[in-house]
């Protein structure tokens, strides 16, 4: 057991935990301040192993047993992982400044960075458009390895703006963008325009939308009240036509009728006359052909009566 163990990073962490007693204690493995429990068992021995170690695993550990009737001991161990200077993406960072330019105007710059142990300030650099000379602080977190790195970057006139690369001991730490603060203000006007315009836009069309919504139910409304109304005036046209229809096949009915009767009248008058005529015609050639008869029987007798005798 050993109360301080210093490991670099990457490599395989085991922490073993042994307490007597009789009867067999409990055994609890916790972990920094707020005593977050790791592991817990029942017996003599306690193992933690850890297959890779971060610098996040920097901590102090904290081994505890108790049993029935006796008092709880404990043991204390601090585990420090070395490990390399490298930036913290847990962190608050701010990657896009805008600023004016001129002989005193600088840009604050703030990096989290993790590294166990603290780095050097001094081995902190900055390259960006031009050569710049930057005054860089650490200073040191709630926890051992984190640190912020505090720099002041002077932005004398228009060629200092561009990109910046930190970098440490020539190894690449992060990147930050510095642009004129005209040229925000203006990204900002426009992109304010841009949702102005679209917002009109979209106004615009809902009223436009909403407008000819309107217009077509009062022009429904119209028609309707126009279909209605050609559809009383055309029933009063067809009742008004049908009973002029009506009276006029009542008349012409009546004349037809007067004529059927003016024809009949005319056929029975006609018909008894021809009847009449051909009566008398009938009578007439029956008295011829009596006449004939007897004539012409008496003429013959006695003709031959007398050619006889």
């Amino acid at each position: 057991m050993k109360s301080y163990i210093e490991l670099t990073e990457y490599a395989p962490l085991r922490i073993s935990c042994q307490v007597d007693g009789n009867p067999a204690p409990t055994i609890r493995l916790s972990r920094g301040q707020a005593d977050t429990e790791l592991d817990e068992r029942q017996g003599t021995w306690l193992n933690y192993t850890i297959d890779t170690a971060q610098c996040t695993h920097t901590d102090t550990y904290r081994c505890s047993g108790r049993s029935i009737g006796f008092n709880i001991t404990e043991k204390v161990i601090n585990i420090n992982v070395l490990c390399y200077t490298s930036f913290d993406c847990g962190g608050n960072f701010k990657s896009i400044f805008g600023s004016k330019s001129g002989i005193d105007t600088k840009v604050n710059v703030a990096v989290p960075i993790i590294a166990n142990p603290p780095p050097r300030a001094s081995d902190f650099k900055w390259d960006g458009p031009v050569p710049v000379s930057v005054r860089t602080t650490i200073s040191r977190g709630e926890l051992t390895y984190k640190h912020l790195i505090r720099s002041s970057i002077p932005v004398k006139d228009w060629n200092y703006f561009g990109n910046y690369t930190l970098s440490y001991n020539g190894q690449i730490i992060t990147k930050i963008t510095i642009n004129p603060e005209e040229i925000s203000n203006l990204k900002t006007t426009d992109e304010t325009s841009i949702l102005y315009i679209a917002a009109i836009s979209l106004l615009s069309i809902l009223l436009g939308f909403t407008w000819l919504i309107v217009t077509s139910c009062v022009i429904s409304k119209r028609r309707y009240r126009n279909i209605n109304q050609n559809n009383k005036h055309g029933g009063k046209s067809i009742q008004l036509e049908s009973q002029n229809m009506t009276h006029h096949d009542d008349e012409h009915g009546t004349v037809v009728a007067q004529l059927d009767n003016m024809t009949q009248h005319y056929d029975c008058v006609k018909g008894t006359a021809e009847e009449e005529k051909y009566t008398n015609a009938i009578r007439k050639h029956s008295v011829l052909d009596g006449g004939y008869t007897e004539l012409g029987l008496r003429d013959q007798e006695t003709f031959y009566e007398e050619l006889k005798e």
